[in-house]
């Protein structure tokens, strides 16, 4: 049985996913704590780590350090209610599975949980290498398809920006334009 671990500082968030992972399959356990959560992951391994972005003790980056020292093969979802793109983004380039907003849907979080388990994931990295990147992993990542042309202005190369951001997220993204400017090579 796969080990679960919710870190959300509303006691009724806590109860109701330890309560519903148990019903799926899973041992669930939960603190309102993020220091209690970092003591709790220092002796037990959990698969997945289902955190709040807000906690009142603990700031998410300094929890996500802890996590990734203490826990450094579980999965990472965290959880807010208020839901912020650039913060989601920042938090999957650093190694977090998912960012769900609530109020959560239950089989959605149970997918996403199931997707996470069955996914080869590297371990998670500290954080500040996995921001810094060498000359040649820019270039590599940079370099654009050869069948496609890409605009050389200040708009287009932001935009395209934002693809690379958004690109590893399980985000809805609608890009517009005219009919032959290249849309579908994003």
């Amino acid at each position: 049985m796969k080990n679960i671990l919710v870190i959300d500082d509303e006691l009724s968030m806590c109860t109701l996913l330890e309560k519903f992972l148990s019903k799926s399959g899973f041992n669930g356990e939960s603190t309102i704590s993020g220091k209690q959560g970092v003591h709790l992951m220092k002796n037990k391994f959990y698969d997945v780590i289902l955190c709040d972005y807000r906690l009142t003790d603990i700031t998410a980056e300094d929890l996500f350090d802890e996590i990734k020292k203490n826990s450094n093969n579980s999965v990472v979802i965290f959880i807010t209610g208020y839901a912020n793109l650039n913060i989601a983004v920042n938090l999957i380039k650093e190694g977090a599975y998912h960012y769900l907003a609530k109020p959560l849907n239950p089989d959605e979080l149970l997918e996403i949980i199931n997707n996470s388990l069955s996914a080869e994931r590297p371990s998670l990295k500290p954080r500040g290498n996995t921001m810094r990147e060498t000359a040649s992993e820019k270039n590599q990542e940079s370099q654009p398809l050869e069948d496609y042309v890409y605009g050389s202005s200040a708009s287009s190369k932001k935009m395209l920006e934002y693809v690379r951001l958004v690109g590893p997220t399980n985000y809805t993204v609608i890009i517009e334009g005219e009919t032959g400017t290249g849309k579908e090579s994003l």
